[in-house]
């Protein structure tokens, strides 16, 4: 029956990572990334690059994993955290499954908490996911500790420790929401070895950030974001400030907050001390992050803060409204009620959101009510395992064929990536190019890793406007300069540029192309 168990696991996590909720490289964050790799790998690499130029990764376990998986492999940085990627997959669906089983679930209900928490869910305001489709740090570091909070709560305390310590690991602000009640529960019950393993953890990445180079441009632990540069941040790193949130993103996070406390109060009886205070602690974590993050970053405006991104600990309150959801529903005697525990559930799975512009599209409608009612009928009959995998396998259905929702949009080109290894292979290590008719596409970022070559600015690359002032007024000043639809394509050559690359019905008549496919041409401007 273990074997089982584990073939149900593994259906969650291998389906997950190729389909829904899916992976992703050069789609977000990996563009900046992996530049940085490869800078690493070979410093001769994107010297002119202001992104790249201002390394962030080497202050935590991220760039450690990355560098040793390719050297001793000699795969290509993708593959390696993809690796990573699924392997932390495999530790969330699983901590997912050990928080259901804490809560009283059984063995067999239990798989339905991983069923439909590990489809993920966007969370808009913070802009943050719960299962990521890059292979990015906090993507590792928050599954971690769906696996973390697993062992905590059925009190494996040096496990949980071990988990929560990797993920920070990677990732220190993912983890501290539930480092808090976790530490409190050690010192509680004098567990002094596994608060040690933390302790270490937490002073190996202080050393880290000591003894590796980081930010070329150092900044004082206190320092405040002046208002020219707040003015940047509020443009590129909205997701910090949460005044410029929509009211409808606060409106979300108070009602799962109600579902969690109202689904908490069904639970509580049932719960022991140890289960009460994670599940208590971690959904008000969550909603203290708001206020926290407001005072800290719109009020004292302190520039760790933009880093740190405290808000984004809300996910957690996302997470436990649907964990404890469907463990409301699994242990209700009444199928109605049942029914109304896995509406909001499914609705999440389906639409990411609570509330829904779309909620009257008979689709939508359909998909939800089919969720629901063959997952509650599987329930009655007392078949758990194929409600969980039934539930799983016809969101997921669903999701792709019925609501067609889309996770990440469809940019990957071969024409680019030719283009990309023409250049590699052609150009000078040190020339610099620009994509004028892309610069805010995520295709130039693409462009740039394919290639292997600088760009004088990209849209995605002003995603560093947290970490760097002198970054982050240089990389306006160049978008300024990108934006001006009257500027001759010749002119790029004033700012530096060697190479630009256009769309291939583009006419430039300065020179011929020096490559073409069917959608993009090169030409050499110096």
């Amino acid at each position: 029956m273990m074997a089982l168990r584990w073939a149900v696991l593994s259906f969650f996590a291998i389906l997950g990572f190729w389909f829904v909720p899916g992976r992703t490289w050069l789609q977000s964050d990996t563009q900046i990334y992996a530049p940085m790799f490869d800078r690493i790998s070979d410093p001769t690499l994107y010297e002119r690059d202001i992104m790249v130029q201002r390394q962030h990764v080497s202050l935590t376990l991220y760039d450690e994993v990355a560098r040793f998986g390719h050297e001793a492999t000699g795969l290509d940085y993708e593959y390696v955290l993809g690796a990573v990627q699924l392997a932390t997959r495999f530790a969330g669906v699983y901590g997912l499954y050990l928080i259901g089983t804490a809560l009283g679930l059984g063995e067999w209900a239990a798989l339905l908490v991983p069923a439909f928490l590990s489809i993920g869910t966007f969370i808009a305001g913070p802009a943050v996911l719960t299962f990521e489709y890059e292979p990015v740090p906090r993507g590792y570091a928050v599954l971690l500790i769906f696996l973390a909070l697993g062992f905590a709560m059925h009190g494996r305390s040096t496990a949980a420790a071990l988990a929560s310590g990797i993920a920070f690991l990677f990732h220190a602000p993912a983890a501290i929401p539930f480092l808090i009640p976790f530490a409190y529960l050690l010192v509680r019950d004098r567990q002094w070895r596994p608060l040690a393993y933390v302790v270490a953890a937490m002073a190996a990445s202080a050393v880290l950030a000591v003894l590796q180079p980081g930010l070329i441009e150092k900044q004082p632990f206190f320092s405040q974001v002046d208002p020219e540069w707040e003015k940047l941040q509020r443009i590129r790193a909205s997701y910090n400030w949460i005044t410029q949130w929509r009211p409808r993103n606060f409106q979300e996070f108070g009602l799962h907050g109600l579902l969690a406390f109202a689904a908490m109060w069904r639970l509580w009886p049932s719960l022991g001390s140890r289960q009460r205070t994670y599940v208590l602690w971690m959904p008000v974590i969550g909603l203290l992050s708001l206020p926290l993050s407001y005072v800290l970053m719109e009020r004292y405006k302190w520039l760790l803060m933009a880093q740190v991104q405290p808000a984004r600990a809300v996910l957690y309150t996302v997470v436990m409204s649907g964990i404890l959801c469907v463990a409301a529903a699994v242990l209700a005697s009444r199928w109605w009620e049942r029914v109304l525990w896995l509406i909001p559930v499914a609705i999440v799975a389906l639409n990411h959101y609570l509330i829904f512009d779309a909620y009257l599209d008979p689709a939508r409608i359909a998909s939800t009510a089919a969720i629901v009612a063959v997952t509650v009928l599987l329930l009655q009959v007392r078949r758990p395992v194929l409600a969980a995998v039934v539930a799983f396998s016809l969101t997921a259905w669903l999701f792709l064929g019925v609501t067609k929702q889309t996770n990440y949009a469809a940019i990957h080109e071969a024409e680019i990536d030719d283009v990309g290894s023409w250049v590699r292979r052609n150009t000078p290590k040190d020339a610099l190019f620009q994509m004028p008719e892309l610069t805010k596409s995520l295709v130039a970022g693409i462009f740039r890793v394919r290639s292997q070559r600088a760009l004088y600015v990209d849209q995605k690359s002003g995603g560093q406007v947290n970490y760097s002032r002198e970054f982050s007024m240089e990389w306006w000043r160049r978008m300024a300069i990108a934006d001006d639809k009257a500027k001759p394509l010749a002119s790029w050559r004033d700012q530096g540029v060697d190479y630009i690359v256009l769309k291939a019905a583009t006419k430039f008549d300065e020179s011929p192309a020096v490559y073409r496919n069917a959608k993009y041409a090169v030409y050499k401007l110096r």
